[in-house]
């Protein structure tokens, strides 16, 4: 072939090339502006102005016939009549075309579907009192309308992809009221399985409408009727089995749907609607002698929910969102407060072990969440605390005055060393908070003493101050040197853990110093009561005689040598804090030198502050004696943190 002929034709293949390449950008281009034009025109116009377009064109489509091909515009055109088979969820969505369109809509179709839902309850009602409809053709009269609105709803659908959805959900209510009202109301259906088994039909049904039309509006609308029917003739107090079979059915078919459609406002609803369902019950109807029965129920439902939270978590591979961690919180809260209120007030010791098991519980499924799927922190953030929680609750119901604080001291390490071990940010977060509420409790409740059989060191007061030291102690430890970085980082949390136990070793001896003189007080009270009862009462028959006088004089002897004692005692307790204050403070001056820490060095000059003022101002009210011993030690003790801050005052400085 001519060489001259291939070069061309190579020429020709790189100029069609080219063109490809530029023609495949313009459609590009060009579908992505058509779809700017469809989503411009479909936002309300706020001000709309008066505008001349060609009159062979329609109004709506005539910047996008022109710029845009036909097949392009037609698939990025969202009517109304969307078919049935939409993976769309259609849900209302707010006024997008004005308040009247929405009201028009949406308020006016639920009103619609309450008004015939509360009609037909009220039919039924009349027919009942008035004896004018025999009770079977009620019930069937209920089933005959809501087959009729369904099959309406249906042939609706292919015009009215949404409002037949109001159509069907009013139907299935219906089903549902007729099915309740025969067992519950009537007495037609007498056995517990036969009305379970009509409630599973009717929730099937409606489970599989919802799937047929893939519409998740449907499905809601569905299971709030079913939530409601019991409410139309009034909780039955007769049937309290039939109640929760039918609660449970409801239960069973909606989170079938929900969990393989991924609907989970469906499951959040579902939720909802369970724990109305059982507090009205319990609110109206609960005695006693139910109590096995509701606590059955009530764990039957728990768990359905639980088991459905790590059914989507561990089969869908989905991330959790709001709805997902809201109620995985507000179970467990939600099943041991019906549960407290079920058991209490004789079986505290019983709640403590269901809260204790509860927690190893979830503590077992964080971990093991985090084992298998590592790619949804929140989920697991949320088990570890929730662990946390039920743990703190089991305390007070078991132990009693300074053993819950200790308890919850125990616990905040038990949790850290747990949140460090499985990397749990929920549980290393959740030590704190306990630690918190423990120190809470020990300063609002347990910071007082008995003294009458009060021990110098030997007391609960004490070893508490002590294990929340430790406490302190071995956190501050775990988060600067085990847990993660960004807890190392965060020297925040340092500062504050290495000042809470700086505080309570001051306060703790602090607390001793004054307990011991508070004891010696104490004892000198008893011992002149004692010497009080000794000496004998004055006669009547010589009042002017020598025996007042001589008791008069005891007495005066004895308020003297009490005055003097209490005086002794109290100068000896300010100073002996005095002295404590400053020996402390030059330990946290010595500490803060050598570890090149001046938090240490600025709270012991804190510290200084506060007894030099201390001493001026109540120690030198004192007897001469301890006056000369408090100035003495504070001066001899401040001219060595000064010869010290002299000697350091390079590396202070600089470290500063």
């Amino acid at each position: 072939m001519d060489p001259e002929l291939l070069k061309k034709l190579d020429e020709t293949d790189t100029r069609l090339g080219d063109i490809m390449t530029r023609l495949e950008k313009v459609e590009n281009f060009s579908i992505k502006l058509g779809q700017k034009l469809v989503e411009i025109q479909s936002r309300p116009i706020e001000t709309p102005t008066q505008q001349i377009r060609p009159a062979s064109l329609p109004a709506d489509n005539v910047v996008a016939s022109i710029i845009t091909p036909a097949a392009i515009y037609k698939q990025n055109t969202v009517s109304d009549n969307t078919p049935a088979t939409s993976n769309a969820v259609q849900t209302p969505s707010g006024p997008r075309g004005g308040f009247e369109s929405y009201f028009g809509r949406w308020i006016l179709g639920g009103i619609g579907v309450i008004s015939v839902i509360l009609g037909v309850s009220f039919f039924l009602k009349v027919a009942f009192e008035s004896g004018l409809i025999p009770p079977t053709g009620r019930v069937i009269l209920g089933l005959l309308a809501g087959i009729f609105f369904i099959v309406f709803g249906e042939y609706m659908r292919k015009s009215q992809a949404k409002f037949s959805n109001i159509l069907s959900a009013t139907g299935l209510g219906l089903l549902y009221l007729s099915t309740y009202a025969a067992y519950g109301y009537y007495g037609l259906i007498t056995s517990a399985g036969f009305c379970f088994i009509f409630m599973s039909a009717v929730t099937v049904f409606g489970v599989i409408l919802s799937i047929w039309t893939n519409s998740e509006l449907l499905a809601m609308l569905t299971l709030a009727m079913g939530f409601f029917v019991p409410y139309l003739f009034g909780l039955s107090a007769s049937n309290d089995l039939g109640y929760f079979v039918y609660t449970l059915s409801l239960n069973i078919g909606i989170l079938s749907v929900a969990f393989f459609k991924k609907w989970r406002q469906l499951t959040f609803l579902g939720f909802l609607g369970t724990v109305l369902h059982f507090s009205s019950w319990y609110a109206m109807y609960y005695d006693p002698n139910k109590q096995a029965l509701a606590v059955y129920a009530l764990t039957i439902f728990y768990l359905i929910y639980l088991a459905t939270s790590f059914a989507n978590k561990f089969i869908s591979n989905e991330k959790s969102d709001s709805s997902d961690l809201v109620m995985l919180s507000l179970n467990p809260a939600w099943f041991f407060t019906e549960l407290y209120l079920l058991l209490q007030p004789n079986s505290y010791t019983a709640l403590a072990f269901v809260a204790v098991g509860l927690s190893a519980a979830y503590i077992a499924f964080a971990y093991l969440f985090r084992v298998l799927r590592n790619d949804d922190q929140n989920f697991a953030l949320f088990l570890g605390s929730i662990s946390a929680i039920l743990l703190t609750i089991a305390i007070p119901l078991y132990f009693q005055k300074e053993a819950v604080t200790i308890a919850w001291s125990v616990e905040a390490v038990i949790i850290a060393l747990l949140g460090a071990t499985t990397g749990n940010d929920g549980l290393k977060k959740a030590s704190m908070g306990i630690f918190a509420i423990a120190l809470a409790r020990f300063f609002l409740y347990d910071n007082y003493i008995d003294v009458s059989t009060w021990q110098l060191i030997l007391n609960w007061k004490f070893f508490t101050y002590l294990v929340l030291t430790l406490t302190g102690t071995i956190l501050a430890y775990l988060f600067g040197h085990i847990m993660g970085e960004e807890y190392r980082s965060d020297i925040k949390v340092l500062v504050v853990l290495w000042t809470i136990v700086n505080l309570l070793v001051f306060l703790s001896v602090t607390s001793e110093i004054n307990s011991y003189f508070e004891r010696a007080r104490f004892d000198l009270s008893n011992m002149i009561t004692e010497e009080t009862k000794q000496l004998p009462p004055p006669s009547p028959l010589d009042q002017n005689g020598p025996v007042p006088q001589a008791y008069n004089y005891n007495q005066a002897e004895i308020l003297l040598h009490i005055s003097d004692r209490y005086a002794a005692i109290n100068n000896q307790n300010n100073v002996s804090i005095s002295i404590f204050w400053t020996l402390y403070a030059i330990l946290l001056v010595s500490l803060g030198i050598i570890l090149s820490n001046s938090f240490l060095r600025k709270s012991a000059l804190l510290l200084f502050s506060i007894t030099v003022v201390k001493v001026f101002i109540v120690d030198l009210s004192g007897q001469l004696l301890y006056r000369v011993l408090s100035l003495m030690v504070l001066g001899i003790i401040c001219l060595i943190v000064s010869y010290l801050y002299f000697k350091h005052q390079k590396s202070i400085e600089t470290a500063t």
